[in-house]
């Protein structure tokens, strides 16, 4: 089975990021060229969207063949109005609660990801996967947000493209950093669950619409308990996948604002049967001066698959 996961390893590849940045934490800013998208007619409202960025504007496709042209295009659902791709993607459901798609395209994921990026949404923060973050586990990763409604999709493939896509509403989230209490109203995106001789690992990640996030991973055991298995964390007005692409792919120009390692914890779930409930956790956590405080974390989960990992017995 493949892994749909945004960050593996997550403590891990905080801890490069960290260590790499320190080395110099006086970076100055970069401003990425800004680029229009190409314009969209909603087939449902007849309105035109040319649609908007994360940094400013989604970049320009690449060709032609990138821009979807509605009425020919594959809607993906209901909840996903104004979300589109091309009549070629193959839409299967993997979940309706959560609401989970998969996107199997016969081109590259760049391609696939600019048709989703010139729907009718907005592009608000972006993953852009690289060789180094490619070779830590880290996919590329778009998110998309139309009022309280977040689609989040990660990408991978090479000559073909397989994406996973999440639809989630707002929720309340618990995000509190050292440095700031970012908690509010956000999104929580169950990533992947795994069990390993009878140990589940959920892995959620957290997006507030102030601009701070986290991905978090916790274990929960056959009888309920609960720990925190890695966390990383940050808040950036560039945006938090942003900044953690920026800070992984250049770690000699740090992004502004803060990331954080989680460095230890625990951990409380509510659930009756570990596909769904919520959890807290709570640790000391360090940014990349090394100064350390407290984190909380606090989100609904819901599984729409469990990967089995166990170890054949005998």
């Amino acid at each position: 089975m493949r892994r749909h996961v945004m960050i593996r390893g997550g403590a891990a590849l905080c801890a490069a990021v960290l260590v790499l940045a320190a080395c110099n934490s006086s970076g100055g800013e970069s401003t990425s060229p800004t680029t229009s998208a190409p314009a969209v007619t909603d087939p449902e409202t007849g309105t035109t969207d040319a649609g908007t960025g994360g940094d400013g504007g989604a970049a320009a496709a690449p060709d032609d063949n990138s821009v979807v042209v509605p009425a020919l295009a594959n809607a993906m659902g209901p909840g996903f109005e104004g979300v589109y791709v091309g009549p070629d993607v193959r839409i299967e459901t993997v979940s309706d609660d959560p609401v989970v798609r998969t996107l199997l395209a016969p081109f590259p994921c760049e391609r696939l990801r600019m048709q989703l990026a010139t729907s009718n949404w907005d592009v608000l923060d972006r993953l852009e996967s690289s060789p180094q973050l490619d070779a830590a586990g880290v996919r590329d990763t778009l998110v998309l947000r139309r009022n309280d409604q977040l689609v989040w999709a990660i990408f991978t493939g090479a000559a073909d493209c397989e994406a996973t896509v999440w639809l989630a509403a707002a929720v309340d989230l618990q995000l509190v950093l050292p440095a700031a209490d970012e908690s509010g109203r956000g999104w929580a995106i169950t990533s992947r669950c795994v069990d390993r001789d009878g140990v589940r690992t959920v892995t959620v990640e957290m997006l507030t619409v102030s601009g701070a996030g986290a991905s978090v991973d916790v274990t929960i055991d056959a009888s309920g308990s609960a720990a925190i298995d890695g966390a990383v964390a940050g808040r950036s007005p560039i945006g938090w996948l942003s900044a953690l692409s920026r800070g992984y792919t250049d770690p000699m120009n740090p992004p502004p604002g803060d990331l954080y390692q989680l460095e230890g914890g625990s951990a409380e779930v509510t659930t009756s049967d570990r596909r769904s409930g919520s959890f807290v956790a709570s640790g000391a956590a360090a940014d990349m001066s090394g100064t350390s405080g407290t984190a909380r974390f606090g989100a609904p989960f819901a599984c729409a698959s469990v990967e089995d990992v166990s170890l054949p017995i005998g």
